[in-house]
């Protein structure tokens, strides 16, 4: 028994780390693509969830104004639907893990099929959203390559790996004088 939750617990701190490397990639790429556009809010990136959200959505509100003229408040949305989803998510596990008692049969529950319900409808239109934001991006700065890096991003989920490859880019120009 002992064994088993040394291993947990080990496992647990792999997956810690491992999420903590992916974020620090991300909000460093994000924060320098953020800079790049002259974004102010640019190191709200380094806030997990909403400020990722936020940022990813101010930069790809900067492209699409820089292509159609005017801004569709994409930050905006996904800044709002990050912050519904985590809290449903909240809700969620609260609803599911009642303190003391483990696992219960809450599927029958009206109150949590309801609360899931409501995550699965802001959260498909979430990740659409997300993912029209990443292509914005990557269009931004890597503008041959957009396509390849969101379906890369949808298939594999390397988008915080593309977002960090391609930080130092402004309209497929590295801005890295440095090197």
């Amino acid at each position: 028994m002992q064994f088993m939750w040394i291993f947990l617990a080990v496992y647990f701190l792999i997956i810690l780390g491992i999420g903590l490397v992916v974020h620090v990639l991300n909000a460093i790429g994000l924060v320098a693509i953020a800079r790049h556009r002259g974004i102010s809010s640019a190191n709200l990136a380094w806030v997990p969830f909403f400020g990722i959200a936020y940022v990813t959505g101010a930069i790809a509100d900067d492209q699409t104004s820089k292509e159609i003229g005017f801004d569709r408040r994409l930050r905006v949305w996904l800044l709002w639907m990050s912050l519904l989803l985590t809290v449903l998510t909240g809700v969620l596990i609260a609803q599911m893990f009642p303190i003391g008692s483990g696992y219960t049969a809450s599927i029958i529950d009206p109150l949590f099929a309801i609360t899931l319900l409501l995550t699965l409808i802001i959260g498909m239109p979430f990740t659409f959203f997300w993912y029209v934001a990443h292509h914005k991006l990557y269009k931004s700065c890597q503008p041959n390559n957009s396509t390849l890096f969101t379906v890369l991003s949808v298939l594999f989920g390397i988008a915080p790996f593309l977002v960090f490859a391609v930080r130092h880019y402004v309209d497929g120009q590295n801005m890295n004088r440095n090197w």
